[in-house]
């Protein structure tokens, strides 16, 4: 599948082809060209959304944190403080 890579320095992610083999890399890289379309609305950046590949918490509002964790792919996002956080179960990866 054809997906851009992050949007970062104020310019479109290169789009390129992603294999459709692996859940955590087809779900880390759809975070990736998500920020080609979305900006944050806590502040004026010049990569639009933060994207950290690591299994805490963003510490800032308008930021997301995704990591494939050994019970399945998780991804977090803080809004306005709070964190919310959906995981999707190995067994339903494609």
């Amino acid at each position: 599948m054809s997906l851009k890579g992050q949007y970062t320095n104020n310019k479109e992610g290169t789009a390129r082809d992603v294999s459709c083999s692996n859940f955590g890399t087809i779900a880390g890289e759809t975070v990736k060209h998500f920020t080609n379309y979305a900006k944050s609305p806590y502040e004026d950046l010049d990569y639009n959304l933060g994207i950290l590949g690591y299994i805490g918490d963003p510490p800032k509002d308008g930021q997301f944190a995704y990591y494939p964790e050994s019970a399945g792919f998780k991804l977090r996002v803080r809004c306005r403080g709070k964190v919310t956080s959906h995981q999707w179960p190995k067994s339903q990866y494609p």
